[in-house]
């Protein structure tokens, strides 16, 4: 008996110690709390849904009727499915669906260790499939996916993909119908699960058939290995045929809509690819790990690679021979797809329209992964003597482990909570998803936008019977046989006809039929639901989801090939083989068991707990970048940033990285955006105020979940605008509330409210590597005419069409050199029926002397339309020195209505704000109640048209000097400007002040005056006695 038990342990040592590596992987999911994942909730979703259906009696559901609002649409029959059911499967047996999430991720994790090991162990023996199991298995990869995706069919596709490769590597190498079955389920199995891994894995998977069938000009294994390649993709005819026939009848294009959904903004770096490992950092709520190979897993899978090239011998590890073929499939597989995952590969995905179904480059790293494990295992060829194997096995699989424990520390979100239809419909509307996805890729394309009628949705969350059938006249009875969603059978009794209505989607395939004679629905526009006429009478109506002749053609090879597998199995025979895969092993086994469990004791004990190269307990802010230390009025503070490239090529690409730190509890939720300005203040980087991330960056989640000592990181990407003259520009960032738009201000040392922009220091500008051309800009343009003779302009525009005197615009010109300028060029801008013009550099700050022939530039200038501009249409002008006037653009003056009669005002003053501003009186209650609005009413007028724009402003205050209330902004309602102003005229200026129900119960003065928009200084009163500029104009008392 003994002597049983010690050779059971022989054999399964290493596959027990396999096991025991992926839990030590997965132990990060051993917490109560939801990872932060992109996409885990929305594989709950899918199998909640799934499991709804499968108690209704529908086990191979195609459409979904819970999600979109209740209005269902056709998530299963474009979404492989097969991860939805384990997920189901391991919900049904009791775990509520976060746990379940976790256990099933966990078991991908240990089965892809095992998987990778019987691949390996049949090329160069167990432990060298050991060591590769555990690159496999703590590849970044591979973290990516189950902590910071959530991604479970990707991450069960990762387990399935070794798989494959070891039951096709058995039917060649033992021509065996059962293992060509079993490649077959494998495949198949890999297609029903997550069909872009699939389609990466193909061509891996059919160049072994040919390179290992052809070593030994074997034409069964060949001919073996074909049929059970195609068998698999028969055997998913179910899933793939449907969804490849039907796709241009969904909204399928919006998988691919850029920045983050397409493959040209998602390639690599070879920096990512090879990424080295770094620290993580436990106070940072959103770590970016690079998705990588990993500069270790690739150093080992060379070194593996140039062992077992370089092993002429027979291995007295293995005891089989070398097979320079396997290690030659392996080394192309990841030269090759790790290729594909970087810039120089763009060509072959623009080639293939199905790659670029796969969406994300970088999703080629899975099949990278698996081939750089597996030439891991090749390193242990090196060693001669069985204990060596062992050590070196064990050794490199614990650096493994450690040098990829970086990418294995996720950020935990939400404590676990049963995910139920009705949270699941919560998610939907709260984060403005349809279903699972935020584009709606998957919803027909009948309906251009979800009904915003919620009783369905209502109905589902209440536990209830949603009202399917609609549309039935008051005098009508309806008795409902069957209330299943996919099978809805009803029966109804009305005097008269009508037009019911069937509260779903209309899809190929919905089925109604009256009294058994199908009916042609109508479709409704814009929704999609279904309408159909019901004559008067009594009638059976069914509304059922059924087949299609592809469909009924899908599942008819997918059961036909079944059958030929399972014949497989029932009607041949096991192949005898002379191959014991005995390896030699000493005979007193180590107990390598202990090492995984002493890896993950270090890790949770010593390395979570204390300060080391592979977790940063704290950090200072010079070790995230540039360090800054700015506090802000949100609770929040600048803590570091990084500008990269600092110096940056005309309409080239620019990244923006800001710390931030939680100094207590945020209040709201603040995002920033960031600014890239020239000397006169104008902005060069396009869509300033668009929210795109660079592609290796995950957004922190909202700031007001952070807790105090948290912070994040904000990175932004931006284009400089095409033709930005060479020179420096100052980059700011600026944080907003994403509730109000309301700027965030930064705080002075003594707590006074400075600035709304943190000042980030200077970017370099440059000439391009090549000059800029028209068609550099997207577009080729004529010119409108030369300013020079050597310098010609291309268009001209302004960033608004139609303002009102004293408003600034800012005009754009863009030049083209036909030849190389031998002079500083100046050139007029004018505006027709005014007395505007101005005089400026075409670049201001980049002479024209240092343009080259065939250089496209801009040009940007702030103007402000004169206070005496007169109503109607003008036509901007420029003019060179050729003296040619040249016209771009016309822009339409709104003149407002100016009064020169006094208005009747109660309460006169004559108060001068500097010299060119009177306030000849003002108006309001003495006398105000909590949770009302004191209107406040100031009669303004202009001795001379201000040059500057200013605010009014209003301050409530108590006798202790405390401003309680407040209100401010351009004069008039921020109808006018101040430069717009005309000597002479009236400006009635009205405040409302919120009174809040906080606000105490007493008298309260109040304060008028102007500041300066742009700088903040105040304008002074004659009568201001204080350094405060501001205006003493009467009394309020605030009632309860």
């Amino acid at each position: 008996m003994y002597e049983v038990v010690r050779q059971a342990y022989r054999r399964t040592l290493p596959q027990f110690t396999v096991v025991l590596f992926g839990i030590a992987s997965a132990s990060p999911l051993m917490k109560a709390y939801m990872t932060c994942s992109d996409d885990g909730v929305f594989h709950i979703h899918k199998a909640l849904g799934l499991e709804t259906l499968i108690k209704l009696g529908h086990w191979f559901p195609r459409w979904t009727p819970h999600m979109a609002h209740g209005f269902g649409y056709p998530l299963y029959n474009f979404y492989a499915p097969l991860s939805s059911y384990l997920l189901a499967g391991i919900h049904n047996m009791g775990a509520i669906y976060p746990l379940a999430l976790h256990i099933a991720l966990g078991m991908c994790i240990a089965f892809s260790g095992l998987a990778i090991f019987y691949l390996v162990r049949d090329f160069w023996g167990p432990w060298s499939g050991l060591l590769a199991a555990v690159v496999y298995q703590t590849s970044p990869y591979l973290a990516f996916n189950v902590l910071f995706r959530g991604a479970l069919a990707e991450t069960m596709a990762i387990s399935l993909m070794p798989i494959a490769l070891w039951t096709m590597h058995r039917t060649l190498r033992r021509t065996s119908i059962q293992w060509a079955a079993l490649a077959s389920l494998s495949f198949g199995a890999l297609i029903y699960t997550h069909s872009a891994s699939a389609l990466l894995m193909a061509p891996l998977l059919l160049l072994q058939v040919v390179l290992l069938s052809y070593r030994n000009r074997d034409a069964k294994a060949f001919t073996l290995g074909v049929c059970a390649f195609v068998l698999a993709v028969l055997l998913s005819a179910n899933f793939w045929l449907p969804a490849l026939t039907e796709s241009h009848l969904v909204k399928i294009e919006q998988l691919l809509v850029p920045p983050v959904f397409s493959y040209e903004t998602n390639f690599l770096s070879v920096k990512e690819l090879l990424a080295f490992p770094q620290s993580t950092i436990p106070g940072l709520v959103n770590p970016s790990p690079p998705k990588a190979l990993g500069v270790f897993a690739a150093s080992i899978a060379l070194l593996g690679a140039g062992v077992a090239l370089s092993n002429r011998l027979v291995s007295s590890t293995s005891g089989h021979f070398y097979r320079p073929k396997v290690t030659l499939l392996f080394v192309v597989g990841m030269v090759i797809y790790g290729s594909l995952t970087l810039p120089i590969s763009r060509p072959i995905w623009d080639l293939l329209p199905l790659l670029s179904f796969v969406q994300f480059p970088w999703r080629a790293l899975g099949v990278t992964t698996l081939c750089g494990a597996v030439l891991a295992g090749g390193t242990l060829l090196y060693f001669r003597r069985p204990a060596h194997v062992i050590f070196g096995s064990i050794i490199i699989a614990s650096l493994s482990f450690f040098t990829h424990l970086s990418w294995w520390y996720p950020r935990y979100c939400t404590e676990f909570t049963e995910i139920t239809l009705s949270s699941m419909i919560d998610y939907e509307y709260s984060t403005s998803t349809i279903g699972t996805s935020a584009k709606g890729e998957f919803t027909p394309k009948t309906t251009n936008y979800i009904s915003l009628d919620d009783s369905l949705s209502q109905a589902i969350k209440n536990k209830q019977q949603p009202e399917r059938l609609i549309g039935i006249p008051d005098d009508a009875t309806v008795q409902i046989i069957q209330s299943d969603p996919l099978d809805y059978v009803a029966k109804v009794s009305s005097p008269r006809p009508f037009t019911a209505i069937y509260q779903m989607i209309y899809y190929l395939g919905w089925n109604i039929t009256i009294d058994g004679v199908s009916q042609r629905p109508t479709i409704a526009d814009g929704t999609g639901i279904m309408k159909f006429h019901v004559p008067s009478g009594q009638h059976d109506i069914r509304v059922y989801f059924g087949t299609t002749p592809i469909r009924s053609l899908g599942a008819a090879l997918s059961v036909a090939s079944l059958c030929v597998i399972f014949g497989a199995f029932v009607f041949t025979s096991p192949k005898k083989t002379n191959s014991t895969n005995s390896f030699p092993v000493p005979y007193i086994m180590p107990q390598i068991w202990v090492v995984p469990l002493l890896l993950l004791t270090i890790k949770t004990t010593i390395i979570d707990k204390t300060d080391n190269i592979f977790h940063r307990l704290s950090v200072e802010p010079s070790d995230l970048g540039i360090p800054l230390s700015i506090d802000m009025n949100n609770s929040m503070r600048a803590l570091a940033y990084n500008i990269n490239p600092k110096a940056v090529p005309s309409g080239g690409t620019l990244e923006a990285v800001i710390y931030v730190g939680a100094t207590e509890n945020i209040g709201g939720s603040f995002r920033p955006y960031f600014l890239l300005k020239g000397p006169d203040g104008l902005v060069w980087n396009l869509l300033p105020h668009e929210t795109v991330p660079p592609r290796w960056h995950r957004e922190p989640p909202p700031t007001q979940y952070w807790k105090t000592g948290d912070y994040g990181q904000f990175a932004r990407q931006y284009q400089v605008m095409p033709g930005t003259p060479p020179g420096q520009y100052n980059l700011v960032v600026i944080f907003f509330d994403e509730s109000t738009l309301e700027t965030v201000k930064t705080v002075g040392s003594t707590g006074t409210i400075t600035a709304d922009e943190i000042d980030l220091g200077t970017v370099a500008v440059v000439r391009p590597s090549m000059a800029v051309i028209r068609d550099s800009l997207g577009t080729t343009y004529s010119a409108l005419g030369g300013l020079t003779d050597d310098i010609e302009l291309l268009r001209g525009n302004s960033d608004r069409q139609q303002v009102s005197p004293g408003e600034m615009l800012t005009i754009t010109m863009l030049f083209r050199a036909a030849d190389n300028p031998d002079s500083d060029e100046l050139i007029q801008i004018g505006l027709d029926g005014t007395s505007f013009t101005k005089i400026v550099e075409p670049t201001p700050g980049f002479r024209t002397s240092l343009w080259q022939q065939g250089d496209v530039w801009s040009g940007q200038y702030l103007v402000r339309i004169p206070a005496d501009t007169s109503d109607g249409e003008h036509q901007w002008t420029v003019t060179g020195s050729s003296g040619d006037e040249l016209s771009f653009g016309l822009i339409d003056i709104t003149v407002p209505d100016r009064v020169y009669n006094r208005p009747l005002i109660n309460n006169a003053t004559h108060l001068s704000f500097g010299k060119d501003i009177m306030l000849l009186g003002h108006e309001f209650s003495t006398r105000v109640s909590q949770e009302d609005v004191l209107e406040i009413v100031l009669l303004w007028q202009p001795i001379n048209t201000p040059n500057n724009s200013l605010n009014s402003f209003v301050h409530i205050e108590n006798n202790r000097g405390v401003v309680v209330a407040q209100h401010d902004g351009i004069p008039a309602k921020w109808s006018r400007p101040t430069p717009g102003w005309l000597p002479g005229e009236y400006i009635m200026d009205i405040h409302p002040v919120p009174i809040m129900d906080y606000i105490s119960s007493e008298t309260y003065q109040v304060y008028v005056g102007l500041y300066d928009r742009t700088t903040g200084a105040r304008v002074s009163p004659n009568n201001s006695t204080s350094d405060e500029a501001r205006a003493y104009i009467g009394s309020v008392v605030i009632e309860q």
